[in-house]
């Protein structure tokens, strides 16, 4: 993940660390589907919405094998941020077959740091997201032994 770029990181934070923008599944070069509608299952797990790209049988078929899902073959393209591809995430498809339920399934970019949050307040009322990673970093800081008098 190139992380020199603020505002690409900030627009990655706003975006749930692309989960919000929906991914493209990818095997071996193909392209064989968007995974679109992200919702929280569970703690580390996302569902998404399957869309194929294709009518084809035997890759409807693929994509509702649990085996498939498992396979270190898939990647994932973002839709916004597509120079990124995601090569580790792994999923469970839903029973309904036109869901998928991932972990791992999102960038892992450098946090901000304390003067890029202070920096970047200004901005809080259109990146929200930015302002709890803000008040996270600034209660771990308080919390950090280093700070204690």
């Amino acid at each position: 993940m190139k992380n020199s770029n603020l505002e690409r990181r900030l627009q990655i934070i706003e975006s749930d660390y692309g989960r919000k923008h929906g991914w493209y599944l990818e095997y071996h070069g193909a392209r064989l589907a968007v995974l679109m509608d992200p919702m929280w299952a569970e703690m580390f797990w996302v569902t998404y919405r399957i869309e194929p790209l294709t009518d084809d049988p035997r890759i409807l078929d693929m994509l509702s094998s649990r085996l498939f899902w498992y396979s270190d073959e898939l990647t994932f393209r973002n839709r916004v941020f597509d120079d990124e591809v995601i090569d580790h995430a792994f999923g469970n498809p839903e029973r309904s077959g036109n869901e998928v339920t991932m972990r791992s399934l999102y960038f892992f970019i450098k946090e901000l740091t304390l003067w890029e949050c202070l920096t970047n307040l200004r901005r809080w009322p259109a990146r929200k997201r930015l302002g709890e990673l803000c008040i996270l970093f600034m209660d771990k800081l308080a919390g950090s032994d280093m700070y204690r008098e």
